[in-house]
């Protein structure tokens, strides 16, 4: 398998080039990896919930963080698209998100962060949320996740705004933005 490479970007999003993963990953001088193509899948149901996971991952390990995060790749020459990064994503990460249907939404954030257990570690990302819908069971890859729930959204953003630390930052910042925004793709959680 040939390394994985992330998309240098700056904060429109636009291609600047293609960096090793960790590298991005790791803070330079004080200063925050380099600014690189990420995405958060937010995966919802009828009910109004929106799946959480723990994650289990050198970096910002154990906080909660929504369905899944991760880059698309470029890989042998070919680069993922967001949707279909985060269909690799859900399937590597959970059993029951196989056939599950993703699209791209209109909300992103630039964020930097420093992880607190680990200062050698860091995000520094445009990232994109992309939404799926699914109704049914999910069962969560454990050498992915610590754990997996479904919450309501506004339950989620209740528990951010009392303990935001136990989120993800990057959760913390885009539940603002789709507060702030209220994109379409998401009109049926409220």
């Amino acid at each position: 398998m040939s390394e994985d490479l992330v998309v240098l970007v700056d904060d429109n999003d636009v291609q600047l080039g293609y960096r090793r993963k960790d590298d991005c990953h790791s803070v330079h001088d004080g200063i925050p990896g380099y600014h690189h193509r990420g995405l958060t899948v937010l995966v919802y149901n009828g009910r109004g919930e929106v799946l959480l996971q723990q994650r289990k991952h050198k970096v910002f390990n154990g906080v909660w963080d929504l369905a899944g995060s991760t880059h698309p790749y470029f890989r042998d020459g070919r680069q993922e698209s967001y949707e279909e990064a985060a269909r690799r994503c859900l399937t590597t990460e959970y059993s029951g998100l196989e056939d599950v249907a993703v699209m791209n939404s209109s909300v992103f954030v630039n964020y930097a962060a420093i992880d607190p257990l680990d200062r050698r570690y860091c995000e520094n990302e445009f990232c994109r949320l992309v939404v799926a819908s699914h109704e049914g069971d999910v069962q969560h890859n454990a050498e992915n996740a610590y754990g997996h729930e479904w919450v309501t959204l506004l339950a989620l953003r209740n528990e951010v705004a009392k303990s935001s630390s136990r989120y993800a930052p990057w959760v913390v910042d885009l539940l603002e933005e789709v507060k702030r925004r209220r994109p379409r793709e998401l009109s049926s959680l409220a």
